[in-house]
């Protein structure tokens, strides 16, 4: 009898050990969402003090950090001036270095890839930007930094005898980065033509 209530026991044991490894799978996404929400909480109350604040159990993500798309969107709320004066500054100086030179660096690529372009009948028509905040940079003297991408149309026309025009869409993409948090010493970097 004292074996089959050992066995038993040891059944349950089991089991229950079992359970907890099982439901474990799950409790990572669960802790994911705490965080979120005791980030949000200390946030309104809108105390620096309270933003030191951490729990032995849930460690609260840094904003630079963020891959995750309900603290992205948190995180543009709550700092929503500093996403846009970030977005506005790369926009800006992404879009002068797409420009620059009338567009050089479209017009060369294009020349690359169709041999008989007629250069002078190149047209880059701007369609539609995407700006997408990459490091908010928050503590003084840190690095802000967005990816731009550009959706653009070029037209043109084949050389010698031929009067058909074509089409073509490109994306472009650029990274910009503001050095010490800077909106005055940029770096602009080409990433992809595509």
């Amino acid at each position: 009898m004292e074996m089959n209530n050992g066995l038993a026991a040891l059944v349950v044991i089991l089991m229950l050990g079992l359970g907890i490894f099982v439901g474990g799978v799950g409790f990572s996404k669960d802790v994911e969402i705490e965080k979120i929400v005791i980030q949000e909480k200390l946030v309104e109350k809108d105390c620096p003090a309270c933003m030191e604040v951490t729990c032995p159990e849930v460690i609260i993500p840094e904003v630079e950090n963020a891959d995750n798309y309900l603290l992205n969107e948190f995180l543009e709320d709550r700092f929503s001036d500093e996403f846009d004066e970030i977005e506005d500054n790369a926009t800006f100086y992404a879009t002068e270095e797409l420009e620059d030179d009338d567009y050089e660096v479209i017009v060369d690529y294009i020349m690359s890839l169709i041999e008989g372009i007629d250069e002078d009948s190149i047209n880059v028509d701007l369609d539609d930007t995407d700006v997408v905040v990459t490091k908010l940079g928050l503590e003084e003297d840190e690095d802000k930094s967005a990816t731009v991408t550009f959706e653009v149309e070029v037209r043109y026309k084949l050389e010698e005898g031929v009067n058909t025009k074509f089409n073509k869409d490109f994306v472009v993409v650029y990274n910009v980065i503001f050095d010490e948090g800077d909106f005055n010493d940029e770096d602009v970097e080409l990433v992809s033509i595509i």
